[in-house]
């Protein structure tokens, strides 16, 4: 489905977009990867049209599956979300008291330490040990493996003894990131 409002804005009309994939439609969408992997992405910048947008991907769950998901255009342009926010600062300017946006509050992740892995065979021990040398350097480190067999709780041990424990852990499922965008994804991009 696509609204009159928004198939005007893209220059194709509703008849020739329905039943297209969303990516012959809309140039650099990422609702399809909202699809597959079940994760809104709220307030996300998109070009489009020549113009950066700001768009809402919100995928639509029954019965504990993904049967769909809405794309919404949230402003038509950076600008305007610009032009808002200068609005409401000469707003609060006039009253005497500038407007601060806040930083958003860190979500604490529950710390996982190298004594919560439990294991006692020789290549568990092996692994800890590596683990814990690998810590203490400030070398980028890869951890590969089946799934479920701990990577994640190897990575989050890892992250609480080195030097950066301090700093947010990100944990990136790269599995569910097309190949073509997991550099932008990881490292942004720029011009």
């Amino acid at each position: 489905m696509i609204n009159e409002a928004y198939s005007h804005y893209l220059g194709v009309r509703k008849e020739e977009a329905i039943g297209q994939h969303v990516t012959k439609v809309i140039e650099g969408t990422r609702l399809h990867i909202v699809l597959e992997t079940g994760v809104p992405e709220r307030s996300q910048v998109q070009e489009l049209k020549g113009q950066e947008v700001v768009a809402h991907r919100i995928p639509i769950w029954k019965n504990d599956k993904v049967i769909g998901g809405i794309g919404i255009l949230v402003f038509q342009g950076v600008s305007d979300l610009y032009n808002i926010f200068n609005s409401i600062q000469a707003l609060h300017l006039k009253e005497g008291n500038p407007l601060t946006i806040p930083e958003p509050p860190m979500r604490k992740e529950k710390i996982i330490t190298f004594d919560q892995i439990i294991g006692e065979s020789t290549s568990i021990s092996n692994a800890i040990s590596i683990a814990r040398r690998a810590a203490k350097s400030p070398a980028t480190i890869l951890i590969t493996g089946e799934s479920g067999v701990g990577k994640e709780m190897f990575t989050k041990a890892i992250h609480y003894l080195s030097n950066y424990r301090e700093g947010p852990f990100i944990s990136v499922n790269c599995a569910s990131i097309p190949e073509q965008l997991l550099e932008s994804e990881l490292f942004g991009y720029e011009e």
